[in-house]
């Protein structure tokens, strides 16, 4: 699995958050990747496969790197490190409009922060933030293009808190995958899938729609369809298998 970014001085003891691994994805005749140059620097890219030998890279370099892109409805999202001077760096959200080629931040992490997976719909960015050390749990934030309208679907802290490590989405809502912290392995503490309304807030009980499914196996992998559908790889039976459900199963017994 990757590590994220870290944001403060170079100088300063480096903290890192293990996230799901980076994803590839398509919009049309757009692909978008990341990828390490041969000194292992990470970078993103995207490109028309209508001519696919003009890539358009960012990141890979000694004081500029970037991860985790995502890509649909014409928006490049990627989170960023780039260092403005020496030792201080930057970390940050942003989102590219592939048609006209501007790079907007998002958000710019708070100092200490890691920055994890995003997505990406017709409307809004999100993303995965580990801002508390050693809490084991990670917020799903999302914003507008602009960075207007900032808010968390699922918080760092508190009851509900979950420790998410991958996210997808459609129009109408966010599905993440969380793990329990558990010393122990069983079927608990596996990776299960939540769902939250794309388009909610903390302030509303009914962004949480709960667990995507209440197989007890672990769930991997997932994919948004249209509306609330899911698909993903499940390991209950023993096997993994791709299942889909249309809609969340809400709470679990």
């Amino acid at each position: 699995m990757e590590q994220s970014h870290r944001c403060g001085g170079a100088d300063r003891r480096r903290r890192t958050r293990r996230f799901g691994a980076a994803r590839r994805g398509g919009d049309g005749d757009t692909v978008a990747f990341d990828y390490y140059n041969h000194g292992g620097r990470r970078g993103v890219a995207y490109l028309s496969l209508k001519d696919p030998a003009n890539v358009v890279r960012i990141g890979g370099g000694t004081y500029h790197r970037s991860s985790f892109p995502s890509l649909s409805n014409g928006k490049f999202v990627y989170q960023d490190m780039r260092r403005v001077r020496a030792p201080v760096y930057e970390y940050s959200t942003r989102v590219v409009d592939v048609a006209t080629g501007e790079d907007t931040v998002v958000q710019f992490a708070a100092e200490g922060a890691s920055l994890g997976p995003t997505a990406v719909n017709g409307k809004n960015v999100f993303w995965l933030l580990d801002e508390e050390d050693g809490n084991g749990s990670t917020a799903l934030r999302r914003a507008g293009f602009d960075g207007s309208g900032v808010v968390d679907l699922s918080p760092e802290t508190g009851p509900d808190a979950l420790n998410v490590i991958d996210l997808t989405v459609s129009q109408e809502a966010v599905t993440i995958g969380a793990r329990t912290l558990d010393p122990e392995y069983r079927n608990e503490s596996l990776a299960k899938l939540w769902q939250f309304s794309a388009t909610g807030s903390l302030k509303d009980d009914s962004t949480r729609k709960g667990r995507v499914s209440c197989n007890r196996g672990e769930q991997l992998s997932a994919a948004a369809a249209a509306g609330s559908q899911v698909l993903w790889i499940d390991a209950t039976t023993g096997s993994s298998e791709v299942v889909t459900r249309t809609r969340p199963a809400g709470r679990c017994a």
